[in-house]
């Protein structure tokens, strides 16, 4: 699942401008959906990671450096391929863009750790 979301986030993030549908009908109203759609999918997407370290047994403070660590990594990859391809894509490098990526890393951490803990205490109850 991980392998077909970072696939998800690639077309998204890469896709030329004048192919993206940027302002559906029901969205028009809704200042920087953009950053949402971000947040969305980095924080998707350091879950999944998240989830697979913990099947392999990592420590929980491990695996959340190592998930914050790769995907924020990857966010700024694709902010960087942005750059680099902004000839075919007329797409930039955006801060705001990483920022939401940060804070979508962020949140899906802070419900992924929340999760394992009930999950611990419900156990042990």
């Amino acid at each position: 699942m991980l392998l077909v979301w970072t696939i998800v986030i690639l077309v998204a993030v890469l896709l030329p401008k004048e192919d993206m549908i940027t302002k559906p009908h029901f969205l028009v109203d809704i200042p920087h959906i953009d950053k949402v759609v971000h947040t969305v999918l980095f924080g998707v997407f350091a879950f999944l990671l998240a989830k697979v370290l913990k099947a392999k047994s990592f420590r929980i403070k491990i695996l959340c450096i190592i998930s914050i660590a790769i995907a924020l990594i990857f966010g700024l990859l694709t902010e960087c391929l942005q750059k680099i391809l902004y000839d075919y894509i007329q797409r930039d490098f955006s801060w705001l863009d990483f920022l939401a990526d940060s804070v979508g890393v962020s949140l899906a951490l802070i419900i992924f750790t929340c999760c394992l803990a009930k999950r611990k205490h419900t156990k042990n109850s």
